[in-house]
């Protein structure tokens, strides 16, 4: 008797199957979103020397070091071999960058200095910043910086 090739086992009914940052859990049909992990390159360092002076290490070996001592949730295994693969680069980082956990500049640096200086005024005449303020002037100051791009 051939076997049915549209049955499944109980075996294949209880795989998950890891898709992006998603898990998806064939048993009971949910997906279950796997939490970000955001480690700042000073962390980043640390594991770097932590692998460096225990290099035989397994990936679930420096997970357990960045949950236990780091005191942050296990990144996933790409995202491990992906910082020891920065190490040269982390290891000549200044040491005011260690405390960022992202590299990236502003998208519009220019926008980004004018809100600035626009709350270090509010501040400076004790006028209440909130959330609306900011967007409000973030509008008028990209329609201005916008108008004057296009006359020049």
């Amino acid at each position: 008797m051939q076997p049915n090739r549209n049955s499944y086992s109980s075996r294949d009914a209880t795989m998950s199957v890891s898709l992006s940052s998603k898990v998806f859990n064939a048993t009971n049909d949910k997906t279950i979103k796997k939490k970000r992990v955001r480690l700042t390159n000073e962390q980043k360092l640390k594991i770097c020397q932590y692998h460096q002076a225990n290099p035989n290490l397994k990936y679930e070996d420096l997970a357990k070091y960045v949950t236990e001592e780091l005191k942050q949730d296990a990144p996933g295994e790409s995202t491990i071999y992906k910082i020891l693969g920065q190490h040269e680069e982390l290891a000549v980082t200044p040491s005011e960058s260690l405390k960022k956990s992202s590299s990236k500049e502003a998208k519009y640096p220019e926008l980004e200095a004018k809100l600035l200086e626009f709350i270090l005024d509010m501040e400076k005449d004790n006028i209440p910043i909130n959330y609306l303020s900011i967007i409000s002037r973030a509008e008028t100051l990209t329609f201005t910086m916008a108008r004057n791009f296009n006359q020049s």
